[in-house]
């Protein structure tokens, strides 16, 4: 799992943009990502860098296709560090 808080909020927006921009299942497209160094008077750090990388392929659609069905409505408990235990419900209808 990929956090794109506080530095990488603007990266997070990007990859989010593109997703909903492709206006097609989140899966059948590709997306890079890497690093890039960010500078300014309190010093250099690096942060996410996210591009498109293309179509997904066949097999891989397929893939991604029996993951989504398989967690689909399903009630998903997890552990989110610092803090209690959250819940989180999948529904197959929302637009992810």
């Amino acid at each position: 799992m990929l956090s794109f808080s506080m530095t990488n909020y603007q990266e997070g927006r990007k990859l989010y943009t593109m997703c909903k921009m492709a206006n097609c299942d989140m899966w059948l497209k590709k997306y890079k990502l890497g690093t890039k160094a960010k500078t300014n008077n309190m010093g250099t750090w690096h942060v996410y860098d996210v591009s498109e990388a293309g179509d997904t392929d066949e097999a891989d659609v397929k893939v991604a296709e029996a993951l989504y069905s398989a967690f689909a409505n399903k009630d998903l408990n997890f552990e989110v560090e610092g803090s209690s235990t959250a819940k989180a419900s999948a529904s197959a209808d929302e637009d992810y």
